[in-house]
C-alpha cells in the first residue's frame, strides 16, 4: 500500500483578474496623484556648501593655473647603493652554491637600482652581501673543519 503524497489542497482555476488603478486610499492617507509631475526648469536652490554653476561670462572670467609635472628623472637623486658583486664573485672561491645566490642578488640590485627602485636595490645589496659572507665563512670553517679531522687521522686520504 502506497501513501499518497501530501497535499497542498484544492487547487483554484485561474488568478483574481488585477485591479485597475491605485489600490484604495487608507483612512488617514491623502490618495495618490494621478500622471507624473512635470519636471521642473531651470537650477534647484542654492544650497549651502556646495559650488553652484556659473553661466559663461562668470566662467570666462576665472583665471586658470596649469602646473605641468616633470616626469621622473632617469637619473637616480643619489648614489648607487653598493651591489657588493666582488665580494659575491670572491666568495666562490669558498663556498660556490651560495655564492650563486649572492651573485644572482647584487644582478638584481643592479636591475632595480636601473629601473629607479631604489628600495628594492637597498635590500638587494644587502642580500647580496649577506650571502657572500655566508659563503665565505662556510668556506672557511669547512676548511677549518676538513685540516682537523685529516690532521687528527679521521680523514684518510690516500
Amino acid at each position: 500500500m502506497t501513501a499518497a503524497p501530501p497535499s497542498y489542497g484544492q487547487a483554484m482555476a485561474g488568478f483574481a483578474p488585477p485591479m485597475p488603478g491605485y489600490a484604495p486610499p487608507m483612512p488617514g492617507y491623502a490618495p495618490p496623484m494621478p500622471g507624473y509631475t512635470p519636471p521642473m526648469s531651470g537650477y534647484a536652490p542654492p544650497v549651502s556648501g556646495f559650488p553652484q554653476p556659473q553661466s559663461e561670462m562668470t566662467a570666462a572670467a576665472n583665471q586658470v593655473t596649469v602646473v605641468a609635472i616633470q616626469p621622473p628623472s632617469p637619473h637616480p637623486p643619489g648614489p648607487q647603493p653598493p651591489d657588493y658583486m666582488m665580494l659575491s664573485y670572491i666568495s666562490c672561491l669558498f663556498c660556490p652554491l651560495l655564492a650563486l645566490g649572492a651573485i644572482q642578488a647584487s644582478q638584481r640590485s643592479r636591475n632595480s637600482y636601473q629601473h629607479g627602485d631604489y628600495g628594492k636595490a637597498f635590500f638587494n645589496g644587502r642580500t647580496a652581501r649577506f650571502n657572500a659572507i655566508s659563503a665565505i665563512v662556510i668556506g672557511v670553517f669547512g676548511a677549518v673543519v676538513l685540516t682537523v679531522m685529516f690532521k687528527m687521522g679521521m680523514l684518510n686520504i690516500q
